[in-house]
């Protein structure tokens, strides 16, 4: 899910060769920077390259926040939306960003949940609650921008990475650590737009000004 100048059109393919190693080097990091910054931006609109919307989450009925210290460290556990079974309370951790499995004979005390903290990315409908998605992915310790002499790349790292490529590729994942497997929908997560192909060829031509 990286993407280079390989996209690019022939004639500025041929520009960029005419750059001394350290000036295209300084242009690839501006260059992925830029994407970095687009592409985030294009994922927080629920939006694939191609202009289309998000396949949306199916809505799912949350429980009322719940905040609480957990055995494990003593660790404060905020969770925004939740579900339990018999020994267990499973929800989105939001110090934690992700999905994360307690057990309730570990909880050691329940506190009040200051409504300040409430995440103001939910979108409330007839009682249900739809998640913007992918809004933890895209954090700079997640999504890294980098450029170097030959190329300017944006990815995800680390276990970001393969969350990101479940949905990128539309592949079957457990939902959680403890339920079953599912089939995501494809998600597109990276890839050029036209708009920023035509950004690449504009920072290009006037890095070449500044330096030929």
């Amino acid at each position: 899910m990286e993407d280079n100048f390989a996209q690019l059109s022939g004639h500025i393919d041929a520009l960029i060769t005419q750059m001394e190693p350290a000036q295209r080097k300084e242009l690839t990091r501006r260059v992925a920077k830029a994407l970095r910054a687009s592409q985030a931006k294009r994922i927080r609109q629920q939006k694939s390259p191609d202009g289309m919307a998000f396949q949306k989450r199916k809505p799912q009925k949350a429980k009322r926040e719940i905040k609480f210290i957990y055995q494990t460290g003593d660790e404060v556990r905020h969770l925004r939306s939740w579900r339990e079974t018999k020994n267990y309370i499973v929800g989105f951790d939001r110090y934690r960003s992700g999905i994360r499995t307690f057990k309730k004979s570990k909880i050691i005390k329940t506190l009040s949940v200051d409504r300040g903290e409430t995440s103001t990315l939910l979108d409330r409908s007839q009682g249900d609650i739809r998640r913007r998605m992918f809004t933890g992915l895209i954090k700079s310790k997640w999504l890294k921008a980098k450029g170097d002499a030959s190329e300017a790349s944006v990815s995800f790292q680390a276990i970001a990475g393969r969350v990101a490529r479940v949905h990128h590729y539309g592949l079957r994942d457990k939902v959680n650590e403890r339920g079953g497997e599912v089939d995501y929908p494809e998600r597109k997560l990276l890839g050029i737009t036209k708009e920023e192909l035509e950004l690449i060829e504009e920072m290009t031509i006037a890095h070449l000004g500044k330096n030929l």
